[in-house]
C-alpha cells in the first residue's frame, strides 16, 4: 500500500496518548485532509487537536480490491471488534 492506494481501512493514531480510530475510505489522502480540516467538529479529529495539537499518524491497515461498500464495512467492523479502538466508541 502507498499514499495512492484506494479502498483502504486505516488507523488514525494519536501520538501523544496512543488512542486510535479505525476507519475506511476510498481515497486515503483526501480523508486525512478532511480529518485535519474538521478538527473542531468531528469527535476523532477534535481529540487529535486537543490532545496533541493535531499531530497524528495515519497507518494504512488493509487494502480492499473489491470496491463494494458492504465488504468495506464488514472488514472495518471486524477490525474494530478485534482491536477495540478507544476513539471508535460511541460514534
Amino acid at each position: 500500500m502507498n499514499c495512492k492506494s484506494k479502498n483502504v481501512i486505516y488507523a488514525l493514531l494519536c501520538e501523544t496518548c496512543g488512542k486510535f480510530y479505525v476507519g475506511h475510505t476510498e481515497d486515503p489522502r483526501k480523508r486525512v485532509t478532511l480529518h485535519r480540516e474538521d478538527m473542531r467538529h468531528l469527535r476523532v479529529s477534535h481529540h487529535m487537536a486537543e490532545c496533541n495539537n493535531g499531530n497524528s499518524k495515519t497507518i494504512p491497515m488493509y487494502a480492499l480490491f473489491n470496491t463494494k461498500r458492504q465488504q468495506w464495512e464488514m472488514k472495518e467492523k471486524e477490525l474494530i471488534e478485534i482491536l477495540q479502538p478507544d476513539l471508535n466508541a460511541n460514534l
